[in-house]
């Protein structure tokens, strides 16, 4: 996992848990600019791009297609409001951009955690939506 800059503790134990936990779907953490702050393996196999190359990228500009940026963009704003859901998205089925330029099915669920020095992260776990997984987690 290669980040732009150390974690909390808190998010640094959390990033350990999900990634023991989530071995086999993509995990990424992203800031509430939506700068990524973590990247694991499963993500680069998943997209393409490797962790030093995504962390401290924007995630819209990076994986988000051009048709679906300006609906997320609206999201972001609306859920990183100051009491955050606890579970922003389960099961959600949508596209995203390999590094190659070719668009992906994947599926996201994802949470909103509210830090109390560094304001709020979007922890999520994504997995491929093709026809070997049905969209079903792995």
């Amino acid at each position: 996992m290669e980040q732009e800059r150390p974690l909390l503790p808190a998010f640094a134990l959390l990033n350990a848990i999900m990634l023991r936990a989530e071995r086999r779907n993509a995990h990424v953490v992203v800031r509430h600019d939506g700068t990524i702050v973590s990247w694991s393996p499963e993500a680069t196999a998943l997209c393409g791009w490797t962790g030093t190359e995504a962390v401290g990228q924007d995630l819209a500009r990076l994986v988000v297609p051009d048709d679906l940026r300006a609906t997320y963009r609206r999201w972001v704003a609306q859920e990183h409001g100051p009491e955050p859901a606890s579970v922003v998205c389960q099961g959600f089925r949508t596209r995203a951009v390999h590094k190659s330029g070719h668009q992906i099915p994947v599926v996201v669920d994802g949470q909103l955690v509210r830090d109390t020095e560094d304001g709020v992260y979007f922890l999520g776990w994504i997995w491929s939506a093709d026809a070997t997984t049905n969209g079903r987690r792995p």
